[in-house]
């Protein structure tokens, strides 16, 4: 934005709709250039402008005025083009479809510019507003939209009634919080008028975040409820600016506001700078707790509550809690449900088939616990039969990784208990290349709230298949990853050493100089590389074919771990696994990609050692080559009480990891 931009002009309009698509169409089009005519920048039309309000009564003929969020919209496409001839920043509320979902979408267009689009996160239910019929929850949470004229934040009608989004919008920096709605009488009981309590929650907005609102509302009498009307602007104190006085008036309100000149008004007043984010724990509850405590400001010295998550501010070493081994009892696995188009080809559905797969392994000896986005829950329901144990849990996240997004539990078997430790994950050092890091920060603390676990900060950039531990004080992991610059450049193994002698229990560190060629995605996890079996005992990826580019990796970690001590001051015994052929990406393997992240001919890091071991079993790759069947035979003489359950992964391979780093084992505490 320049220094010009700072002062902006925004309209709020309202009209009344038909059963006619195209004359409400031209409606907003002849409203939206009166507005510009006036000199907006911004223009507000009101909630799902395009139709009558369908959702007074639960109608699945209804679904036909849905459309797609893209340029196979021709209503859409309209509108973008006008903003484009009219240079004006136009958000559009209109019902969408998404696959098997249906969302009340607002899509913010910018001169022409697609900003991108939220999806209405508070869905009503009552008599006359039937929304949980029609709408599925937002996924997008609150967004800010930085437009050539200033930021704006937008929630959707019930939305407005919520002060926790308001709040969040400011805090994310938006100059103005804009609300398309829908309100009017209750058909239920006409002695109900709630629009001088909507207009004075609205002013409350603006007035405990200072800062103006806009608001733009329909006219009419639609079956049994007639809207309110009175469209609105607010100045930066709650004060209402411009108004419709006359309900049933269709036309434009138009305000100017000096942005710098609120912003320092913002600034000065101190609500913000003042904020006492640490007593703010129980809005993150249903009910106000605090973790158990009637006093909300009860805060232990060395335990942050945030909502139903305790994190600690110690170490788990400090108390007494260590990393078990992988091969210890477990009490579930989670995982995810695969689901971008920008990493899974043919729309993800052979990703989604081998994730079920292995999820349908796994649940045959320990439960599930299967994170999945809320508009894909219906997807991943019918692909489970019901006699599996796996558990569905709507989620936000970015992809499937969980071995390095989720987090690593430790136990304390003396107090019966269980926490997490949330490693700083940043993407394995490609920063946004591949994965949304900032949602996928989150994951661990939503899995451990869940798990009901307390969580442990390590403020260090790790990630979950970089180590692994025999639960007796020995830790495996590779310097490709752990000391690789793109991770930390100030790192050192001394440091390194320390921290996971802090978090993890560990008393010896056995580093190997790499994990598996071509594992650029993480460069080289050791969980792709080694692993222990059993105390004293590691299984290691080594190719048969002294030729294959693996080999000398693996004949270097051979002599470094025929040649070392464990904590306990055993020998180890290695056990060899065959490595696959070298693989590559064929073109049937990019098919529908939404990116260009990968290439046909690249090399694959495939290997057997990425297995998920669960309560007597070994869920074990396979990629439909001839070392298969070997891999199969040596596994058997390796873990002989165990089943081995061979999984064709090649279709999570292809995404950049396999079994083991999709899965995220959970202790049992004994």
């Amino acid at each position: 934005m320049t220094d010009s931009s700072r002062v902006v002009t925004v309209s709020a309009c309202q009209f009344s709709c038909t059963a006619d698509i195209t004359q409400n169409m031209l409606t907003a089009e002849a409203i939206v250039r009166l507005a510009a005519s006036n000199g907006a920048n911004i223009v507000l039309l009101q909630e799902l402008f395009l139709s009558l309000y369908f959702c007074q009564f639960e109608d699945e003929s209804n679904y036909k005025l849905a459309i797609k969020n893209d340029s196979s919209s021709g209503v859409l496409k309209h509108f973008k083009a006008l903003s484009k001839e009219l240079q004006i920043c136009l958000p559009i509320s209109f019902f969408e479809v998404h696959n098997n979902n249906y969302y009340n979408t607002t899509v913010v267009y910018d001169s022409g510019v697609d900003l991108g689009y939220y999806r209405k996160s508070h869905i009503p239910t009552g008599p006359g507003y039937e929304e949980k019929f029609y709408f599925t929850p937002g996924d997008t949470g609150f967004r800010v939209f930085e437009t050539k004229y200033c930021k704006i934040g937008i929630g959707i009608c019930w939305d407005q009634w919520y002060v926790e989004v308001a709040r969040i919008l400011s805090l994310q920096g938006a100059e103005l919080l804009l609300y398309p709605t829908a309100i009017g009488s209750e058909p239920h009981d006409s002695m109900i008028n709630s629009r001088v309590h909507w207009m004075n929650v609205m002013r409350g907005h603006s007035a405990a975040n200072i800062i103006p609102v806009v608001c733009s509302n329909r006219i009419g009498t639609e079956n049994g409820i007639t809207f309110y009307g009175n469209s609105f602007i607010t100045d930066h104190t709650g004060e209402i600016i411009k108004r419709f006085d006359v309900e049933q008036q269709c036309g434009v309100l138009t305000h100017t506001f000096n942005l710098d000149d609120i912003k320092q008004k913002r600034v000065s007043w101190g609500v913000f700078r003042d904020r006492r984010i640490d007593l703010y724990q129980p809005i993150l509850t249903h009910d106000g707790r605090s973790s158990g405590s009637n006093n909300v400001n009860n805060i232990v010295t060395n335990t942050h509550e945030l909502g139903d998550i305790s994190v600690r501010l110690t170490t788990p070493v400090r108390d007494n809690f260590v990393m078990p081994a992988e091969y210890d009892p477990h009490e579930a696995c989670w995982m995810a449900f695969p689901y971008k188009k920008s990493v899974w080809s043919h729309q993800a559905k052979p990703a989604q088939e081998a994730i079920i797969e292995i999820a349908k392994s796994i649940s045959r000896y320990e439960r599930v616990m299967l994170l999945v986005l809320p508009s894909f829950y219906e997807l991943a329901r019918k692909m489970i039969p019901v006699t599996c144990d796996i558990k569905l849990i709507p989620a936000v996240y970015d992809d499937i990784w969980l071995r390095d997004t989720g987090p690593t539990f430790v136990v304390n078997h003396e107090k019966s208990s269980g926490r997490g430790i949330n490693w700083k994950f940043q993407g394995w050092g490609l920063g946004e290349k591949y994965i949304d890091i900032q949602v996928e920060d989150k994951v661990s603390y939503f899995i451990n709230s869940t798990a009901h676990a307390e969580s442990y900060i390590c403020d260090l950039v790790l990630e979950g298949g970089s180590f692994h531990t025999d639960g007796e004080g020995t830790l495996l992991t590779t310097e490709e990853c752990v000391l690789n610059s793109n991770r930390d450049v100030n790192r050192t193994k001394e440091s390194l050493t320390k921290m996971f002698q802090d978090y993890l229990g560990v008393e010896k560190v056995i580093y190997l100089p790499f994990g598996v060629i071509h594992d650029n995605d993480t460069n080289g996890h050791v969980d792709n590389m080694c692993t222990f079996v059993r105390p004293g005992e590691v299984i290691l990826a080594f190719p048969d074919d002294v030729t294959h580019p693996q080999y000398a990796r693996s004949q270097q970690a051979y002599e470094i771990l025929s040649n070392v001590l464990d904590a306990k001051n055993r020998k180890l015994k290695v056990h060899i696994l065959p490595h696959p052929p070298l693989m590559h990406t064929a073109a049937d393997d990019l098919v529908e990609l939404e990116d260009d992240l990968r290439s046909v001919g690249e090399p694959l890091a495939g290997s057997y050692i990425n297995y998920y071991l669960a309560n007597n079993a070994v869920i074990l790759p396979q990629f439909g080559v001839n070392t298969d069947e070997k891999a199969v035979e040596v596994m058997k003489t390796v873990f002989p009480a165990h089943d081995i359950v061979p999984v064709n992964s090649k279709a999570i391979l292809l995404g950049g990891g396999n079994i083991h780093c999709c899965t995220q084992q959970q202790p049992k505490i004994l």
